[in-house]
This record gives structure tokens, C-alpha cells and sequence, in this order.
């Protein structure tokens, strides 16, 4: 559901980074190694490891996702990305898109048209993505559009709950 109205003074981290968004509320459309799983798409994972430490998708998979349920209903304001530690791995485009019930979904538009987001330009930038009509969802995905190398990423989720 798209709001009309643009809330982000009360916008907060919904904690990916601090590890409040469990493991198991993370799923992907596949991974390439147990060590690169959803669960490890956590914004700031490991930035000082020269490990490689993200969510990356398996290069055989072609539509590459990473999924969050946020357990309720939530107003998503923001997404911040950034690529993988210790390797040249990130997404350079993605889309957004939402559910409320995990079987119907809906892409981010603009305008009308799906919108592509860019990504980051190295592995450890964060590029904040900042949504001009906030969405009102309970899950939350991000489908990778073009990579550099594999596609990796670190993220967090800005918003407040609807309630």
C-alpha cells in the first residue's frame, strides 16, 4: 500500500544492523555458500574483515532476492545498501518491492513505472535510498536488477510502525 504522506522525521532503523530482524524473518532466493545467506545481509557485517561477508546469490539463480518480514505492518521509508566485505561484490541496481501477506506483491513505482534504484559503486559505500512515496508493508524485497561480479549486499530498513 502506497501512503501519500511523507513521514521520515520518525523514521528509524528497523534493525537489520543491531540483529533485532531475526535470522530466520530473512530468506533469499538462494545463496552461494552457507557463509553468504541472507541472514548475512546485515548493513556494516564485518567491515573490517577481509572475509567476504554479505548476502550473495548464487550466479545460476536469475532472479536474484533477498526478503525481510518485518513481523508487522510498518511504514519503509528508507533503504540503505552496500556491497560485500573483503571482495568486489555488490549490486550497482535493484527494485523494491512489497506484500502484505507474502503471496500478492507489488513493485516500488514512480510515475507509473516500476522504479530501478541505483546501488552502490564499491563494496563498502552505503548509499541511502530514500523512498518518495513511504510504502506500508509487512515484507519487504530486494531484486537484484545488475551486479558488479556476484551479487552481494548488506542492508538495514528505515521506518515506524503503522500502528
Amino acid at each position: 500500500m502506497r501512503l501519500n504522506v511523507i513521514l521520515t522525521e520518525e523514521a528509524r532503523a528497523l534493525g537489520m544492523e543491531d540483529y533485532r530482524i531475526k535470522d530466520d524473518q530473512i530468506t533469499q532466493s538462494s545463496y552461494y555458500f552457507d557463509y553468504y545467506m541472507g541472514k548475512y545481509a546485515r548493513l556494516n557485517l564485518d567491515a573490517n574483515s577481509t572475509s567476504p561477508r554479505a548476502w550473495i546469490a548464487h550466479g545460476s539463480d536469475h532472479e536474484k532476492w533477498i526478503q525481510i518480514d518485518l513481523k508487522r505492518l510498518v511504514i519503509v521509508t528508507k533503504v540503505q545498501t552496500q556491497g560485500s566485505t573483503g571482495a568486489d561484490n555488490w549490486i550497482t541496481s535493484f527494485t523494491i518491492s512489497y506484500s502484505l501477506d507474502g503471496t500478492n506483491w507489488s513493485v516500488y513505482q514512480e510515475g507509473g513505472v516500476d522504479k530501478v534504484f541505483v546501488g552502490v559503486t564499491h563494496n563498502h559505500q552505503v548509499v541511502d535510498t530514500v523512498l518518495s512515496q513511504p510504502i506500508k508493508t509487512k515484507l519487504l524485497r530486494i531484486t537484484t536488477v545488475t551486479c558488479h561480479f556476484s551479487c552481494a549486499l548488506r542492508l538495514e530498513v528505515y521506518g515506524y510502525d503503522a500502528d
